[in-house]
């Protein structure tokens, strides 16, 4: 019966001592490029000037779409629930009723007093709704 107290005092002892440094955990956001595949139908319905270039976002106007690329911007004739199920394997993210942008096309994201704005290439700014806030969230910006 004496040594039972002893040996549990030693055992915890060491057990403190040589637990292990909790370990620290570096997340980063990896953004793959996009599969040529996955925006390939709707590349098709650009201009030839637009096809190649970089896509950097989309914007609803009523039945059309703006289309903008690092080669400048594009009006099309098209739903943008339809142009949303023909990028559904792109990377990029709806982030506004009438906005979708490409993941590497995003430079910064801002949120302030209640309203979000992501800041793109080119110096072109798109609102952030707080519907689709969390969709930014998961991917790392806020």
């Amino acid at each position: 019966m004496q040594v039972g107290p002893i040996l549990l005092a030693v055992m915890i002892v060491r057990a403190l001592v040589w637990r292990r440094a909790a370990a620290r955990v570096e997340t980063r956001m990896i953004i793959a490029p996009p599969l040529p595949e996955a925006e390939a139908a709707f590349r098709r319905r650009l201009s030839a000037r637009c096809r190649t270039a970089r896509l950097i976002a989309i914007e609803a106007h009523d039945h059309y779409l703006k289309v903008h690329t690092d080669a400048g911007a594009e009006l099309i004739t098209l739903r943008f629930a339809d142009a949303l199920e023909e990028l559904g394997r792109a990377h990029g993210w709806r982030v506004h009723r009438s906005w979708w942008v490409a993941a590497d096309a995003v430079e910064a994201v801002r949120w302030h007093r209640g309203r979000g704005e992501i800041r793109l290439l080119g110096g072109l700014t798109t609102p952030v709704s707080r519907t689709y806030r969390p969709v930014l969230k998961a991917a790392g910006w806020f």
